[in-house]
């Protein structure tokens, strides 16, 4: 697994004041998305020359906040921008309309550590921005039926947070729609097995039989599991509550949890804001 980074998007706001820099982190694809692709140049770069000439004209009318871009200096020229920048833009008709979007995804600033996410429409002649974020393209699939490109963007956290977003985005019916997923991990500062050492997504779903507690690694630790918690529980999750189980290690199974969990407190998830999004984390079984 590669390096990692993350910390609750929920809680310890707070801490960012003494920020540290930012960890820009990749995680297993396989892990966190169901046969999802990386091979970009593939299926989302098939019309290079086009793509050139409409990012072009996001420049010319300046409408990109990047380095070698107008919002730096009026008098820039594109070959430069483009010189730095080619490989980061992705041109694809994302929902099979006949209108191919534009995707960013890197740096946008050379100073900066942060990467960004963005996806552009085009509305008649006039390009429109309907979609950013911090985070990076993580992954693609195409659907079986309709030819739909689905992308995943990976929202890593920065400074002293724990918890990832990955990102189901997709462009249908002239709207962004998302499928949002948490899971908690770091490089240090806390403790445990986050992950299993390989993991299948099965066709079927499970249901819990009693109610269950989601931990963020196999095990149960019940002190200094984190410098902002004490065990490595996340949040409780009741009865009925449907799950797909990823992988199996010694009586703990590695899930994706589809269901809402319970209202409650927790010091490293918002009960609230978790009702229409999924969970990874293990279970005791």
């Amino acid at each position: 697994m590669k390096k990692t980074a993350l910390l609750s998007i929920f809680v310890l706001s707070t801490l960012l004041v003494n920020a540290a820099p930012v960890v820009m982190p990749r995680v297993n694809v396989d892990l966190f998305v169901n046969k999802g692709r990386t091979d970009f140049e593939l299926a989302l770069n098939q019309n290079p020359d086009k793509k050139k000439v409409e990012v072009e004209w996001l420049f010319e009318n300046n409408q990109l906040k990047h380095d070698y871009s107008k919002a730096v200096n009026s008098d820039l020229k594109f070959a430069p921008y483009w010189d730095h920048f080619s490989k980061n833009w992705y041109m694809a008709d994302l929902d099979k309309d006949g209108q191919e979007e534009l995707i960013f995804s890197g740096k946008p600033l050379v100073s900066d550590e942060k990467e960004q996410f963005s996806l552009y429409v085009k509305y008649g002649n006039v390009w429109k921005e309907v979609f950013w974020d911090d985070g990076h393209l993580m992954a693609y699939k195409i659907h079986p039926n309709t030819g739909e490109i689905i992308l995943y963007h990976h929202r890593y956290p920065c400074c002293q947070q724990f918890t990832h977003l990955l990102q189901r985005v997709r462009w249908v019916r002239n709207k962004v729609r998302f499928t949002k997923r948490y899971f908690i991990a770091r490089d240090s500062g806390i403790k445990g097995q986050l992950f299993p050492k390989k993991s299948k997504y099965p066709k079927s779903y499970a249901r819990l039989k009693k109610a269950k507690v989601l931990f963020w690694s196999k095990g149960k630790i019940k002190n200094d599991a984190s410098f902002f918690a004490k065990t490595n529980s996340i949040i409780h999750y009741p009865k009925n509550s449907c799950y797909q189980v990823l992988a199996r290690e010694k009586g703990w199974c590695y899930v994706m949890m589809v269901s809402p969990p319970k209202i409650e407190e927790s010091p490293v998830a918002n009960s609230h804001n978790l009702q229409d999004a999924r969970y990874y984390g293990w279970l005791k079984d």
